[in-house]
């Protein structure tokens, strides 16, 4: 069914549950954009891009929604309710039912117009979206089966043909892990955060694909769980863990870790997969 899903703090709800008198017409989120950093050298042709990494700047997504009442004073009443519904304090989920796997971050800002054409008691409202983190997020994490058996996952979300992709690594030191995102996640800006339990000192965990590793500088027993949160490594909790490197991030596809130093091994990645 055409709809939108909305997530205001209390799940997933139907805008034809929320609005019966509405029904979404189109669905149009612009294409990906981004902001490079580059350099004019003299002696180099054309730019030079300072850093591997790119910003994915925030989106429009056009809307269009047709309102249908009974009465003048209906179309007034329900052309409110559009506006409260959509335009809040902070941000919210929607998703495209069309795109069910995926979710978008979004304000509604800006003005619309909402006025009534003379003696007809419908129109088509168009409402403009801000997707703020430029990119739409999986509703499910790495902790759900990553396969489309489960309709949590679905075509067009880079699902492998493999049914079990692991997402914990036990008594192994040398593994590959997953990102089925579009781009690449990083611990300081995504939902992606990773708990081990780990025994050793000095002990690393590097990612070959990225080229990025963290030294975690005490040492460790494997009844102790380190968490990375953001750009924080706790250990049972707290913070202030001496450490050197950063945890690597992901790039699309299989990214290929190992861990050094280490007498027992337990991690498992949990995140959610991000696209353009």
């Amino acid at each position: 069914m055409f709809d939108l899903l909305v997530d205001q703090g209390n799940g997933d709800q139907s805008l034809r549950s929320l609005l019966p008198f509405v029904r979404l017409q189109s669905f149009t989120p612009d294409s990906p954009s981004i902001g490079r950093t580059t350099l004019d050298l003299a002696n180099r042709n054309g730019l030079v891009q300072r850093q591997r990494r790119v910003k994915y700047k925030e989106r429009k997504i056009k809307a269009v929604f047709l309102l249908s009442a009974r009465s003048p004073e209906h179309f007034y009443l329900y052309r409110d309710a559009l506006a409260k519904l959509f335009v809040q304090d902070v941000p919210y989920y929607i998703t495209h039912t069309f795109t069910p796997g995926v979710r978008w971050k979004v304000v509604c800002d800006d003005v619309f117009d909402r006025e009534k054409n003379r003696e007809k008691n419908y129109r088509e409202i168009e409402l403009e979206f801000i997707a703020l983190d430029g990119l739409s997020e999986s509703k499910y994490t790495s902790e759900t089966a990553l396969n489309v058996a489960g309709e949590h996952f679905f075509p067009g979300m880079n699902i492998p043909d493999q049914n079990d992709i692991p997402y914990r690594f036990k008594d192994v030191a040398d593994f590959k892990v997953y990102n089925a995102s579009d781009v690449t996640i990083y611990p300081t800006e995504h939902d992606y955060t990773v708990e081990m339990y780990l025994a050793g000192t000095n002990i690393t965990v590097a990612n070959r694909t990225t080229g990025e590793s963290l030294t975690i500088k005490t040492t460790l027993n494997s009844t102790q769980k380190v968490e990375i949160r953001r750009q924080y490594v706790f250990v049972n909790d707290s913070a202030g863990v001496k450490t050197s490197g950063r945890f690597p991030s992901m790039a699309p596809g299989y990214n290929s870790f190992y861990v050094q130093n280490a007498s027992a091994i337990d991690i498992r990645f949990k995140t959610r997969f991000y696209y353009k």
